[in-house]
């Protein structure tokens, strides 16, 4: 009798399968576009790592930027000087009598110009 372990052992016996060419052939070239495949995908996923990199790179530089407008913003606005209440009446009512004086000239304009072609002035 033959006390030989089948399974584990080292003394196991290799299984060997005839396949004829065109299946050999068919079966390297499938390896081969796997191999591909995969080198695509790492490829790709490295390419995507180095993007994210850069766009967190400039979010960050957007976010400083920002915050150094937002500050020239707010010191820009504490210097302006205040306008009081009175001042800001008066300005609206100048304004407004500048508007009502340029109506009143480009009337009179457009009076002396149909005067002047129905042979008046």
């Amino acid at each position: 009798m033959n006390n030989k372990k089948l399974s584990g052992s080292a003394e196991e016996s290799n299984v060997h399968v005839k396949i004829d060419f065109h299946q050999a052939v068919n079966t390297k070239k499938q390896l081969l576009i796997g191999e591909i495949d995969v080198l695509k995908l790492i490829k790709g996923i490295n390419s995507f790592s180095q993007m994210r990199r850069k766009e967190l790179e400039l979010r960050e530089d957007l976010k400083k930027e920002s915050g150094e407008l937002h500050e020239l913003v707010r010191l820009f606005l504490r210097n302006m000087p205040k306008i009081q209440d009175e001042d800001r009446t008066k300005i609206k009512e100048d304004l407004a009598s500048i508007n009502r004086r340029e109506v009143i000239e480009s009337d009179l304009d457009s009076i002396r110009e149909k005067l002047g072609r129905l042979g008046g002035i």
